[in-house]
């Protein structure tokens, strides 16, 4: 029997993790869902009680890889209940998902989602191309962002300090 893998993150998936399959199935055969970064997740449904160095506490203690960037998401100061975390693999990833997605803390079950990559991102080609045209317009001569250009000197201070000699 070859072994499980997720059409999505195009990764085998470890046999006890089975449930993650379907998570997969449901992610590819959604159209409109983004494409994924495999080594990123976003914790939602945190309470808002329980502070980020408590959380990296839990995590420790349940045995489940160190996120090397950890970080909770503040809108003007104040906690939303989300957390964002990026692991040096996807394996690291999907034990991360499987082992805290669902676990309990201060009453309210978290939910891990890999994170979706940007719109802007996905479209790299065109970003691409855009820099190298940029990048080619302003080595030729002439180019507007070669051309030095002075701004008048609106400050008329300057020159009555000039005529100040009385």
């Amino acid at each position: 029997m070859p072994p499980l893998a997720c059409p999505t993150l195009a990764l085998p998936l470890v046999p006890h993790l089975v449930p993650h399959l379907a998570l997969c199935y449901s992610r590819s055969n959604d159209a409109d869902d983004d494409q994924i970064i495999p080594t990123a997740i976003v914790i939602k449904n945190i309470p808002f009680s329980v502070k980020k160095d408590a959380l990296l506490s839990k995590l420790a203690s349940m045995d489940v890889p160190a996120a090397y960037a950890f970080n909770y998401h503040f809108d003007n100061g104040v906690f939303r209940g989300l957390a964002f975390a990026n692991y040096k693999t996807p394996e690291e990833t999907e034990i991360v998902v499987n082992t805290i997605n669902g676990l309990e803390i201060g009453g309210r079950k978290l939910r891990v989602e890999y994170k979706k990559m940007l719109p802007n991102m996905m479209d790299t080609n065109t970003n691409d191309s855009r820099k190298k045209e940029r990048d080619a317009s302003v080595s030729q001569p002439g180019s507007p962002l070669q051309t030095e250009r002075r701004l008048p000197n609106n400050n008329n201070s300057s020159s009555s300090n000039s005529d100040d000699g009385e």
